[in-house]
Order: C-alpha cells, then sequence, then structure tokens
C-alpha cells in the first residue's frame, strides 16, 4: 500500500520524500516531535499537542510556521489518503538546513513533517499488565531538554533496549536526587489504596520539576482523578514508595494506560548483569481496580471528547 505523508506544504509518496543532508536535525538531532492518536479519523487532544509543541519550540528558538487549523486540516487529508481512521500520528520539527558555525541558527527555514501510520494493538499490554525495570541511569534533574520532546532520544532508547533485552515493557528512570521521573517513553503513576472501609484511593505522579515529560494522557489523567473520587498528588517519590505501591500504571497517548504487575529492580552497576534478579510484585501481581477505573473513564473520555 502506498504511504503518504505531508513535508513542508507538500503531500509525498513516502519514497519520494527528501530532507537535506545538512538539515540540523539531522546532524544535532535539532528539533521537536509530537506523537498522538486519532480516534474514528478524529485526533485527540491535538490542540493540547501542538500547544506543548510550540511552547518548546518558542523556547528553544525554533521557528513553526504550520497554523493549528493547518495541522488539523493535513492530519484529516493524511488519513483519508492512507485509508486510516484509528492511527497513529507523528509530527516532526526542526531548525532546518544547516548555516556554517556551530551555534543556534536564526534562520527561517525549519521544516515540518507530518506522519500517519497505522496503530500497532497496545491491548496486549493493557489488559494483562507489563513488567518494567529500573534503569541504572540516572537523569539530571537540572537538564535544559527534560522537560521538551526533542530529536535527541538516544538516552531513551538506550533505556528501553535494556527493558526490552530482559524482556520488560518499559525502564523506569530516576534522577541524581533519587526522585522518580519517569519510564523511556511514559508518564509514571503510583497508586494507594484506602482503608477498606472508605472509598476512592490517592495517586501519586512525579512532579514537573523532578525534570520531566509533560505528559498530554498525563495531563488527561490529572483531569480524570476528581470526577472519579481519586485523590491526587504531584510529588518528588522514592524508589521505596514506587516499589510498595498498591499499583503502577503508565501512560502515553498510545498506549493510554498500561498497568505494571512486576518491577525489576537495577542491576548493582551501569552494564552490569540482573541475571537472578527478582522481580517486585506489584500489589497482587495483576492490573488494579483504579487503574481499570481509570482506563474505562479515559475510554469514556475519548469517546465524548475525540478532539
Amino acid at each position: 500500500m502506498t504511504e503518504y505523508i505531508w513535508l513542508n506544504g507538500r503531500y509525498l509518496q513516502t519514497h519520494e520524500a527528501t530532507i537535506s543532508v545538512l538539515d540540523r536535525g539531522l546532524l544535532y538531532g535539532d528539533g521537536l516531535f509530537e506523537t498522538l492518536r486519532t480516534y474514528g479519523g478524529e485526533p485527540f487532544k491535538l490542540s493540547d499537542h501542538l500547544e506543548r509543541l510550540k511552547s518548546s519550540a518558542h523556547q528553544l528558538k525554533i521557528p513553526l510556521h504550520v497554523s493549528a487549523k493547518s495541522f488539523q486540516s493535513i492530519i484529516e487529508k493524511l488519513l483519508r489518503l492512507n485509508n486510516l481512521s484509528d492511527a497513529y500520528v507523528r509530527i516532526t520539527l526542526t531548525r532546518g538546513r544547516k548555516e556554517s558555525g556551530f551555534y543556534l541558527s536564526s534562520s527561517d527555514n525549519s521544516s515540518v513533517i507530518i506522519q500517519v501510520s497505522q496503530l500497532p494493538d497496545y491491548h496486549e499490554y493493557a489488559e494483562p499488565g507489563v513488567k518494567v525495570i529500573i534503569s541504572p541511569w540516572l537523569r539530571s534533574p537540572n537538564a535544559p531538554l527534560g522537560g521538551h520532546k526533542t530529536l535527541n532520544y538516544l538516552e531513551n532508547l538506550l533505556a528501553r533496549a535494556e527493558a526490552l533485552e530482559h524482556k520488560a515493557f518499559e525502564s523506569i528512570i530516576f534522577n541524581t536526587h533519587q526522585h522518580l521521573c519517569e519510564g523511556s517513553m511514559s508518564n509514571i503513576f503510583i497508586v494507594k489504596k484506602p482503608v477498606p472501609s472508605k472509598a476512592g484511593g490517592e495517586i501519586f505522579t512525579p512532579a514537573l520539576t523532578a525534570n520531566i515529560l509533560p505528559g498530554i494522557t498525563r495531563k488527561v489523567i490529572l483531569g480524570l482523578c476528581p470526577g472519579q473520587h481519586l485523590k491526587i498528588h504531584e510529588a518528588n517519590l522514592t524508589k521505596q514508595q514506587l516499589l510498595m505501591a498498591d499499583e503502577i500504571f503508565l501512560t502515553n497517548s498510545l498506549i493510554e494506560i498500561v498497568p505494571v504487575v512486576e518491577c525489576l529492580p537495577p542491576s548493582p552497576a551501569v552494564g552490569g548483569t540482573r541475571t537472578g534478579q527478582a522481580g517486585k510484585k506489584i500489589g497482587t501481581g495483576q492490573p488494579g481496580k483504579i487503574t481499570r477505573q481509570l482506563q474505562l473513564a479515559y475510554q469514556e473520555l475519548v469517546q465524548k471528547e475525540p478532539g
């Protein structure tokens, strides 16, 4: 099947699309990206994704000339051209062709690429839950790019590669203050159940000051919790709090909400082996009631508010 993308104002087949070998996104990872889902042909939370992209582009001084209305219409047309309805959407913004010299270019030739693709089936993770590992690598809480979804993603890829090596779904990252940050491709939430005689529960997620990505699905969960009679806390969280949680779940725009049922501790040293290490069962070792409650609430929101 022929696949179409949008590149700098043109709809092209993927084999026709090219960028300059001097593009700074290629040379330096000098750019940003967003990933989101469409449901029934409608991009979900597109305005939030574009607001994050616009904010990061402004802070990193990367020109962005495509309007929100144009993004919407381009995505809708790409869905039609690719005969897709429920799809994965990626928006890539680079600073464009390199000028001479090693500095942030002030040129106005940024590039925008928009792709839509068949969405992988994430239900195989959302139903039974997943195993995660704790990464041995620590993130600086002062690193300037932590809150931006930049093209400099090798650190995240290395963390995810280690997870996959140990047959885990995700790698959980802490910072040098030993505070919980996020997964290599997800935000993370901890659940503490109430005593049996009380309803509701408490949800904890790392504060943005831990130098995490302000995830769009994270934002949705923060908004859903009060209506589900769940108290939400953004806080500095420790490894002990993670391992002693009653429930844990991961979020991003593609996987939605995925329960964590087992956590493998970090290897004794960076690059060390985990052979023989036992995983810590989270709660009962099955997806928890509150996680299931939020999965249902999220799906109801998707049906009610597709855009």
